[in-house]
């Protein structure tokens, strides 16, 4: 297998598990059993097919790094590539080995394999999940609390004729009862009065995915 059938086969292999997901490689630790596999490769590979290896892989790299915006962006800006670049090709480069190695066990082909195959994705979305809000219901206690400030801002609009100071403080705290309710119904937290998890301790409920309480 020359470079260019290598490159080929990788990329071939590398969409067939992966698709066109784009991200940060998690790569699968080496172990002492792919340690020894690989040390063992290596000594029946000729100078030849290291050149050939070398090739293929250099092309795939490149390839790697030309699919994914952030990377791409990075190498124009004359910035080292990501590190997880570098991770996913050493586990390419004991796949190209184990497929260059023409009197390869099944054992040893399987676990130079395993990493490359194992490898996963991990896209910009599920690295920073966005925080989902709930709908606004008055069973919620976040919501309850932001009416709570609109009445008390609406009380205190009554004593304008009366004091000028008593509606001034009225509606400052009506702003900061209403604020507090919006901030809490936007992270997504309700507190609980149950001890196990007290708002005394720190403690809260979070939504399930569905936004419900």
């Amino acid at each position: 297998m020359n470079g260019t059938e290598l490159t080929s086969h990788l990329q071939a292999v590398f969409l067939e598990i992966h698709g066109d997901r784009a991200g940060t490689f998690k790569v699968p630790a080496v172990d002492e059993s792919i340690s020894k596999a690989r040390q063992k490769a290596r000594g029946f590979i000729t100078p030849e097919q290291r050149v050939e290896l070398a090739g293929g892989l250099e092309a795939f790299r490149n390839w790697l790094i030309e699919r994914d915006p952030e990377a791409a962006e990075r190498v124009s800006a004359g910035r080292p590539a990501p590190q997880d670049i570098g991770t996913v090709m050493h586990a390419a480069e004991d796949y190209a080995v184990a497929e260059t190695w023409e009197d390869i066990n099944f054992d040893d082909a399987s676990l130079l394999k395993s990493r490359f195959e194992k490898t996963v994705i991990e896209t910009l979305e599920e690295r920073n999940p966005g925080l989902k809000r709930a709908p606004l219901r008055l069973r919620d206690r976040n919501v309850r609390t932001m009416l709570s400030g609109f009445f008390v801002i609406f009380l205190s609009s009554g004593f304008t004729a009366v004091t000028g100071i008593g509606a001034m403080l009225g509606t400052v705290v009506g702003v900061s009862i209403f604020v507090f309710g919006f901030r809490s119904w936007c992270v997504g937290a309700t507190r609980s009065n149950i001890n196990e998890v007290s708002v005394f301790k720190g403690g809260r409920i979070q939504r399930d995915e569905r936004g419900s309480l």
